[in-house]
């Protein structure tokens, strides 16, 4: 076991559904690796990467809308991710970023594990994006004489041209054409929105990329002769994606924990960082979008004392401090519905911990030193009053850490509003409600 903790994520847009947490961290605990993994918001390649490095990850999975794009800022790509044109896991060696798919192995051993040889099969792939080309990658190479058609809402040229193979643009008789197929395999996400006309024969074999749509998958098992769910695919590629994070091949389907539905909860949201991150502007912004309450940590503490936190510090002492602000925190976290701002160092109290780990998600919005530096420019903020950048500066690296291990998302507020963040966030909230 490493004595430094290493950090490790999901990127994406939206991200605060995926499952992948629960998979990881339930093998770091089981093989008593010192490791953690999050959920980071990112829509763009640049917007990951920045995070990546600056939150020094050591590795990565990717997910839509970024696998194309993060190939061109790895310093190294795999052979069968370069094929697919996407990559789907990152990870930091040698201070180098090395590129991989492990979404074209999810695909062939959730084939494998149900007894399903694709060989001499008609085989309809619906959708054009990332998980399609791993789809029709896997079926091309593990199974050399299927016969692959790609059905999509547009005639996609390039994945057409990458594989060498027909498109069937979606119309009005697309229930026709999907029942003269054996195997289809569905990457679109909520897939019920475009085929909830569709009716499976009992002779098909349907594998979906998605995990989230349960009650339409539900639908779908009840017409066909056997469908691969959503989760076995992405367990199957959190396998070899494990292997190239940590260099051993203990994690199978045998240690994962008997239920990993997603369970956030969505009692109340928690807001971490560093000071002057933005917790209290985009946390009132946050409610107003979500109609909840907004609490402002160190507000609550100063109306309760009457008198501002400066004159808590120098009066009473830090312990003081933290002793109230636990207090609090418990008072607030039995109630529901709340946006809470809590303060730069709640977070580094285990009891605070505890407590929103239990009674929420905990969102990190995270900023660079500098940017927090020249917002808190002439505020009142105690831990950073009467101290040198270099001494701010091990302050900052100190609790770095803690607001990674503790959070269940993490958005960068450097180069985005209150407005835009407070939004996306209620985009990712409402999503899982």
């Amino acid at each position: 076991m490493q004595d430094k903790k290493e950090f490790f994520a999901v990127f994406g847009s939206p991200i605060l559904h995926s499952k992948s947490p629960y998979l990881y961290n339930h093998f770091f605990k089981q093989n008593n690796i010192n490791a953690f993994y999050t959920r980071c918001y990112a829509n763009t390649a640049d917007e990951t990467f920045e995070l990546f490095h600056k939150l020094k990850f050591k590795g990565a999975n990717i997910t839509a809308p970024l696998k194309k794009d993060v190939v061109q800022f790895c310093d190294s790509v795999e052979a069968n991710a370069l094929q697919i044109n996407a990559v789907n896991t990152i990870v930091r060696h040698n201070d180098k970023i090395l590129g991989f798919n492990t979404d074209w192995k999810g695909v062939y051993h959730s084939f494998q594990q149900h007894g399903v040889d694709l060989n001499n099969k008609k085989i309809a792939v619906i959708g054009a994006g990332s998980a399609a080309a791993s789809a029709i990658f896997a079926i091309k190479n593990c199974f050399k004489n299927s016969k692959i058609t790609i059905i999509n809402r547009s005639n996609n040229i390039n994945l057409s041209t990458q594989f060498n193979l027909d498109v069937i643009v979606i119309d009005r008789n697309i229930n026709k054409i999907l029942n003269s197929y054996d195997i289809i395999v569905i990457t679109i996400p909520k897939p019920e929105e475009l085929l909830s006309d569709v009716v499976f024969s009992r002779n098909q074999i349907i594998l979906f990329a998605d995990y989230k749509s349960n009650e339409y998958i539900s639908q779908v098992k009840n017409q066909a002769k056997l469908v691969i769910s959503g989760e076995n695919w992405l367990i199957n590629q959190a396998i070899p994606a494990m292997k190239y994070f940590t260099g051993t091949d203990k994690f199978s389907q045998k240690i994962l924990p008997k239920n990993y539905e997603n369970t956030i909860s969505t009692n109340n949201i928690y807001l971490i960082g560093f000071s002057a991150a933005g917790k209290t502007t985009t946390g009132r912004l946050l409610a107003q979008k979500l109609n909840w309450n907004f609490v402002d940590l160190d507000a609550e503490i100063e109306c309760y004392e009457n008198k501002n936190i400066m004159k808590i510090f120098s009066e009473n002492g830090e312990e003081y401090f933290r002793m109230l602000e636990s207090q609090m925190l418990q008072k607030i976290s039995m109630l529901q519905h709340n946006v809470v701002a809590l303060g730069g160092g709640c977070i580094g109290e285990n009891r605070n911990q505890q407590i929103i780990r239990q009674t929420g998600i905990t969102i990190y919005i995270y900023s660079d030193l500098e940017v927090s530096m020249s917002r808190a420019i002439n505020t009142m903020r105690p831990l950073l009053q009467d101290k040198n950048y270099e001494e701010i500066s091990i302050l900052y690296s100190s609790r770095l850490p803690k607001y990674i291990e503790n959070s269940d998302l993490i958005i960068s507020s450097n180069a985005l509003s209150a407005d835009t963040i407070s939004q996306k966030i209620s985009d990712e909230i409402l999503a899982c409600l």
